[in-house]
């Protein structure tokens, strides 16, 4: 990924493709001046995935990332060096059963650590409001069970990814009141 900048070698953990029952747990000794957005990544199918992981503090200055992967297989630290991509929001009707159709959705891009999801959202005239990602169309969004009041409204969608890299996006949209 363009959003990723190798930190270490490649390390292979052997024999690959082995499933562990327990999480194999890694170590991975920085030093120097690293970026604060490290983090650990594990190969599955030709691409890189984030581990679960965690940084720890060196008493060289340096930093040690410890992680766990359940495969065993190709092993590397990676920078995240860009935040999320924010698109423009728009109010859609979506095709539910549900009866709140209207929505008001983003496209985000994140090619990096992946998106954060606890402290992804969106922020409607002020306020906080529930979101929900869909991976599959790569879109955050507000699904209220009513539309919003008729008028003019502000919003701002606030992205963070795993390394913690933020971007904003805002603007306004218009609810129309219903035609008799």
């Amino acid at each position: 990924s363009p959003s990723l900048s190798p930190s270490s070698s490649v390390m292979t953990l052997g024999p690959a493709g082995w499933p562990l029952r327990r999480p194999a747990r890694i170590e991975v000794a920085l030093t120097g001046a690293g970026s604060s957005h490290a983090d650990l990544y594990v190969s599955r199918a030709g691409a890189w995935i984030p581990a679960r992981s965690e940084t720890a503090a060196v008493a060289t200055g340096g930093r040690t990332i410890v992680g766990e992967t359940l495969d065993l297989g190709r092993v590397a630290v990676f920078q995240d060096l860009s935040p999320p991509h924010v698109g423009l929001a728009r109010a859609v009707r979506v095709a539910t059963a549900a009866p709140a159709r209207w929505a008001l959705q983003c496209a985000i891009v994140e090619r990096g650590s992946g998106l954060d999801l606890a402290h992804t959202h969106f922020v409607v005239d002020g306020r906080t409001v529930p979101s929900e990602w869909d991976p599959e169309h790569g879109v955050l969004r507000w699904r209220p069970l009513h539309p919003p009041a008729a008028g003019a409204h502000r919003y701002e969608v606030v992205a963070i990814d795993r390394a913690g890299l933020q971007s904003r996006g805002s603007g306004r949209f218009t609810v129309r009141s219903p035609r008799p």
